[in-house]
């Protein structure tokens, strides 16, 4: 039972923003978390429950877009493929009209800001530092969620606000070629191999320009998950500081950006998360396993994995895969072979059907804490 709400009955309402996490990419709509947790509230509390989603792939947090494409079919935004607005703060503020009763908002968002696939592909297809990420995190992870937050405890009185961590794209557990190209047919020790020979050449031919010659350090499968594992601990980190804030706890400042200077979200101890009240109805989910061996790249993975087609054979395609390039890649790009692939193949590394069963269960076992009798 809701504790914020006057009169806990009839529909309740459920309102989600962010980015292609939240929409569920790659997903059927009874397998998305959103559908998943709306079915289970409405089961646990004997009401009917409405649930919207303005969440869509590739939305930003807070940031604009210049003239980024606005996918559209018939004057109708597509939410399956990549956008960057409206973003997630422009989506709570068009939302907020008319829905004073909303019950219960779910919400992300960051990962767009600062570069998903930065994040997760690896040398030497990805040239990010792990300090790039760092300052990244801290610049566009922190102020504006906690703006969203408080954003949505000021549009909703009587909502329970749910803010999603990120899941691990790579780690340990992640098997090279299935990260770079699951066709691929060299060892992955030949692979790793021609890797440091090229991280080698390339640290030696830079040597003149200024190259840091820790590129020519060898790398392992576990550095190769270096940068997810650094925007997870930060994203956690500015999430635990901004949901902490939003409670109307007490928490240090952020320090001005500073280039060059290693920054991170102050560091607040989390407190066990109780029954909602109107002062603190901020909870970060908790309980989303955080597993090697659920990471893009394993044997059991809980993400998409990357589809490959050739003529009319299909390998590793999402859910969504042959009604999103029927529906939307070819009308949007028919000539544009290139934009037409990368539609199809968007929802790689997106939470599979386990997936969202992960967020499902995390986001349910927060509401029994907040909406305990």
């Amino acid at each position: 039972m809701n504790p914020l709400a006057p009169a806990p009955a009839g529909t309740l309402k459920i309102i989600a923003f962010g980015d292609s996490v939240v929409w569920g990419n790659g997903d059927r709509n009874e397998h998305k978390f959103v559908s998943l947790v709306a079915h289970r509230l409405a089961d646990a509390t004997g009401r009917a429950v409405e649930l919207t989603t303005y969440a869509h792939s590739g939305a930003l947090l807070s940031g604009g877009c210049g003239g980024c494409f606005y996918p559209l079919l018939n004057n109708v935004p597509v939410a399956d493929v990549n956008a960057g607005r409206p973003n997630v703060l422009e989506q709570s503020t068009g939302a907020g009209m008319g829905s004073q009763d909303v019950e219960l908002v779910l919400v992300d968002g960051c990962i767009n800001d600062v570069n998903g696939e930065q994040v997760a592909l690896p040398f030497p297809l990805n040239w990010t530092s792990r300090e790039e990420i760092e300052r990244r995190v801290y610049t566009l992870c922190s102020g504006p969620v906690a703006q969203l937050l408080a954003n949505a405890k000021a549009r909703y009185p009587y909502a329970t606000v749910v803010l999603l961590p990120y899941f691990r794209i790579i780690s340990t557990a992640s098997h090279f070629p299935a990260v770079m190209d699951p066709g691929q047919v060299l060892t992955e020790q030949k692979a790793i191999d021609a890797l440091n020979r090229e991280r080698a050449k390339f640290a030696e031919d830079g040597k003149a320009d200024g190259v840091s010659p820790l590129l020519a350090q060898p790398k392992s499968l576990g550095d190769w998950g270096e940068l997810s594992d650094v925007f997870l601990r930060q994203t956690n980190r500015c999430f635990e500081w901004a949901a902490a804030g939003a409670n109307g706890r007490l928490v240090p400042p952020l320090d001005p950006v500073a280039p060059g200077v290693e920054q991170s979200c102050p560091e607040v101890t989390p407190v066990p998360a109780g029954r909602a009240t109107a002062t603190s109805r901020v909870y970060l989910a908790a309980g989303i396993p955080d597993l090697p061996q659920n990471a893009y790249g394993t044997r059991g993975t809980h993400l998409w994995k990357l589809p490959t087609s050739f003529l009319w054979f299909h390998r590793n395609e999402d859910e969504m895969y042959m009604e999103r390039d029927r529906l939307y890649c070819k009308p949007l790009w028919p000539k544009d072979w290139k934009g037409r692939e990368m539609c199809r193949i968007d929802a790689t590394a997106h939470p599979n059907v386990k997936g969202e069963a992960d967020y499902a269960d995390g986001i349910l076992a927060q509401m029994k804490v907040a909406w305990s009798r």
